[in-house]
Order: C-alpha cells, then sequence, then structure tokens
C-alpha cells in the first residue's frame, strides 16, 4: 500500500468510480508541494514508479494550501496517509 492517499472533492467525477488506478487521476491537475517537500518527493517518487505522468500541476507551498485548492475544485492532491 502506498503511504499516500488521494484527495479530490466529493463531487469530483472519480468519487463516483468504485476503484481506480493511479492512471485514472493524470487526466486532472495534480496540486503538489513545493520543491524539497517529503511530500512532493514521495508523490513525484510514487508516480514514477506506477509511470503515470500529470501534464497540469499546480505549486503550493503547505499541505493546508493543498486541502484548500483541492475543495475549491482546482485539481487533486497526493497526500501523506495519518500515522496509525
Amino acid at each position: 500500500q502506498t503511504p499516500l492517499r488521494r484527495e479530490y472533492r466529493p463531487d469530483h467525477p472519480l468519487a463516483a468510480l468504485a476503484s481506480l488506478s493511479l492512471h485514472d487521476l493524470t487526466g486532472f491537475p495534480l496540486i503538489v508541494r513545493e520543491p524539497g517537500s517529503g511530500t512532493r518527493k514521495a508523490c513525484e517518487e510514487y508516480c514514477h514508479e506506477k509511470r503515470a505522468h500529470f501534464a497540469q500541476r499546480m505549486e503550493l507551498g503547505s499541505l493546508e494550501s493543498q486541502r484548500e485548492a483541492v475543495l475549491a475544485g482546482l485539481g487533486l492532491a497526493l497526500l501523506p496517509r495519518p500515522a496509525g
């Protein structure tokens, strides 16, 4: 299991699908953290490993700003799974 979880609005078109692969997400903008962020590094490594390429990206400086951008409908994010 990946240390990342996908996050998108409840009314996003992907929310209606029963199962998703990472490649199903690539047609939508990906909201990522700034260069040097551990979250961004984990996201890039995971996408590289799975050979998934997102043509559109939005770079933001905090986890909270990523969540706010998702809620605003600007794209989706791959965020760290909570510990435990």
